[in-house]
């Protein structure tokens, strides 16, 4: 399994490195294909076969082909694999605590803690919003790097993460810039659409689309081209349009995400606020793995699909000079 050099930040590409993202085959890929026990040792009453056998097999095997059903595979389960378990415990923990902060900052603004007083309100509301930020950025760096890290093995192909950037070491922090940049411009679109409207409700609802749309396709080119300055990639915003289908899965197994968090929130709101904290809490980390594994398997089928399309053109020129 193609895995990231433990000396590079495993959520971006890396220098004299142009392949990533949607473009796949990392410098030394190993075959996917299943290994032929035959063509390695030989039939079992026959003494061995020549020792180029096993090259030429690997020579001769079929390069994997695209299939929508890569979208699926091992995507529900993954959250959940002991190589990914720690990290999505952790995930769980930050966004239990970053939800109950943001419930008790809404608390403070409510009926039931009026008793403080305007001021009192006022400087529970802010102190709280001041926490929420500050437990935000805290686990930004670590979510960023784990989510790309899950993002660049899957696209290469990679069933298991086996090497998670040292967090210690401060390992795939950068990446943080990188999400960060892609939330920005995705949510540029939606900014300038409230500005016409003018409502506060509808502004916050039209950067909410904003960033479901345009957020992956912001974040893939960004990793494209190995900058968060630029987010249009000709290979990325190629594949919306020419593997619709894909991308239409994709943003449809998003929008069920989101709208099993807000299923979460409206069911366990009436147990009791830090119940509902955790619940939600659980949803949100789990579902963030989730999510970068589907945008990988989604850069993943786009790469495969690209290359198809460029071996029958290849064969399709080979023909007509033939001619």
């Amino acid at each position: 399994m193609p895995t990231s050099d433990n000396n590079a930040p495993t959520g971006q590409g890396r220098a004299g490195d142009d392949e990533y993202g949607l473009r796949i085959e990392p410098e030394s890929p190993r075959p996917e294909t299943a290994v032929d026990l035959n063509a390695i040792l030989g039939d079992v009453d026959s003494p061995s076969q020549p020792p180029d056998a096993e090259d030429e097999s690997q020579r001769r095997a079929p390069p994997p082909r695209a299939d929508m059903k890569q979208l699926f595979s091992g995507d529900f389960l993954f959250p959940f694999g002991l190589d990914a378990l720690s990290q999505t415990l952790f995930l769980m923990f930050a966004a239990s605590v970053l939800t109950g902060m943001i419930r008790l900052a809404l608390a403070f603004g409510g009926a039931g803690v009026g008793w403080f007083g305007g001021a009192g309100v006022a400087a529970g509301s802010m102190l709280m919003c001041a926490l929420a930020g500050v437990w935000l950025l805290i686990c930004i760096a670590p979510a960023s790097a784990w989510g790309l890290t899950v993002l660049h093995t899957t696209a290469y192909g990679g069933e298991n993460v086996e090497s998670w950037p040292n967090l210690i070491a401060f390992e795939g922090f950068a990446d943080a810039v990188y999400f960060a940049a892609a939330a920005l411009a995705a949510a540029i679109p939606g900014a300038i659409a409230a500005s016409l409207v003018g409502r506060a409700i509808s502004g916050v609802f039209l950067i909410a689309i904003g960033e479901f749309f345009f957020f992956p396709a912001f974040l893939l080119s960004m990793l494209e081209n190995d900058t968060p300055l630029n987010p249009f990639s000709k290979a990325i915003w190629g594949s919306v349009f020419s593997q619709w289908r894909a991308w239409g899965v994709f943003h449809a197994l998003t929008l069920a995400l989101a709208g099993l968090v807000v299923l979460t929130f409206s069911v366990s709101r009436p147990i009791g606020p830090w119940s509902n904290a955790i619940a939600v809490g659980c949803v949100v980390g789990a579902g963030w793995m989730f999510y970068f594994r589907l945008l990988g398997r989604l850069a993943r089928y786009c790469s495969l699909r690209s290359m198809e399309r460029d071996e029958d053109e290849l064969e399709y020129e080979d023909d007509v000079k033939d001619r």
